[in-house]
């Protein structure tokens, strides 16, 4: 894709990467002198440029450093205007609606089979989850955790949401991101436990007596909410009852 041919109308990124082509022409760098001034490749640069790639808070930082660019901090202060367009890109597309009802729920309750609840992740929890995605950069992965820290707002707020989590034993005993990140995270949902707003709640299937003549079959809904790594919600969101089934 040619950069001049853009029209950075089309989207905020490329907005961004107008301006910082902009800078670095008149700096007379190519792509590739430029990235090794900030510690990264020519061709994120070109990504970044194109639209492609969001700018990360580092490389931004860094490219305002740079003296040749001349930029006086403009990079860094439009960053921080698409601090809301780069948060939603954090997330993908079939859950962007969902921290806002989430932020205006009464109510949550979460069912999980897989892992710890994003809500009660811890930062180095969220970092081992995330960094696992193919291609994810460092600064991509950062936004991604960033961006779910930022969810876990709404428990530390004025009168925040009751929550309540289901969670499968396997959760608490399958190791992410080693020893000394599961420790941290089994901390952190002991304290929640002890606050008023969260209920975590641990059932062991294998350890249940089944009455005789029931069906072996756990109690779900539907085959859906059975699937690995869905997590089914019921959320009361300003005085109305609404149900979801949500994709981790």
């Amino acid at each position: 894709m040619n950069s001049r041919n853009l029209d950075p109308a089309v989207s905020p990124l490329r907005v961004f990467g107008a301006m910082l082509r902009h800078y670095r022409v008149h700096a007379g760098m190519s792509q590739e002198q430029l990235g090794a001034r900030v510690r990264c490749s020519g061709d994120l640069i070109g990504k970044i440029e194109n639209g492609q790639r969001a700018p990360g808070e580092q490389l931004t930082r860094a490219c305002d450093e740079l003296a040749e660019l001349k930029t006086g901090g403009a990079l860094g202060e439009l960053r921080a205007l698409l601090k809301n367009y780069l948060k939603e890109r954090a997330f993908p597309g079939w859950f962007q609606d969902w921290p806002g009802n989430e932020a205006h729920a009464k109510i949550l309750r979460w069912f999980e089979l897989v892992a710890v609840p994003g809500l009660l992740q811890t930062e180095d929890y969220a970092r081992a989850m995330l960094r696992t995605q193919v291609l994810a950069t460092d600064d991509e992965t950062d936004e991604k955790v960033a961006a779910r820290m930022d969810r876990q707002v709404i428990l530390t707020r004025d009168n925040p949401p009751m929550l309540w989590v289901l969670l499968d034993e396997g959760v608490l005993r399958r190791p992410v991101g080693g020893r000394e990140v599961m420790a941290g995270q089994l901390r952190h949902l002991v304290e929640s436990a002890a606050s008023r707003t969260s209920r975590p709640d641990r059932r062991s299937p294998t350890r249940t007596p089944r009455p005789a003549g029931r069906s072996s079959r756990p109690p779900t809904t539907s085959p859906r909410s059975r699937c690995c790594g869905i997590r089914s919600a019921q959320m009361l969101c300003r005085g109305q009852p609404r149900r979801s089934c949500l994709r981790r």
